[in-house]
Order: structure tokens, then C-alpha cells, then sequence
């Protein structure tokens, strides 16, 4: 919907570690429990990609161009996409 702002700094995902899950989420995330980010990649379009200690990544879309896609949440700012 919105996007990611150019230049946004997304650098405090960096070596956050995945503790928990909604259950409902569980199945597609359990591989990354307890895995750190190790790398992180956006594009202004909304892309967001998460690369885990484990090798693994998760892709992040903005898949709607009327509504929310997801939010992105540190020390009391929000970024909505």
C-alpha cells in the first residue's frame, strides 16, 4: 500500500532473533525460531528480505495496493506498508 520510505534505516532488525511465533504462523516459521537476522534487504516498493543465521529468508511483500500489508514495529515508532 504504502511502501518503505527511501533510505529508510531497518539496520535494528540486524541480529534480532526470532523467539516466537503465532500459532497460526507456527508451521511456515518454526525453521527460524531461535535464528538471528543476519542480513537485511528492502525495496521502496514494500519488498522486505530477512536473511537468518540458518541460511534462510523470509520475503516480505506489500501485496496490496489498497490496504495494509504489514507493519514494522521498534521503540515506539511504527512503519506501515
Amino acid at each position: 500500500m504504502y511502501g518503505l520510505p527511501e533510505g529508510v534505516d531497518l539496520s535494528f532488525l540486524q541480529e534480532v532473533v526470532l523467539g516466537q511465533v503465532p500459532i497460526e504462523a507456527a508451521p511456515a516459521l518454526v525453521a527460524f525460531i531461535g535464528h538471528a537476522v543476519v542480513n537485511v534487504e528492502y525495496e521502496t516498493n514494500g519488498t522486505l528480505e530477512l536473511t537468518f543465521s540458518n541460511g534462510q529468508l523470509i520475503r516480505i511483500l506489500d501485496s496490496s495496493e489498497h490496504y495494509e500489508s504489514y507493519q514494522i514495529h521498534n521503540s515506539g515508532s511504527t512503519i506501515v506498508v
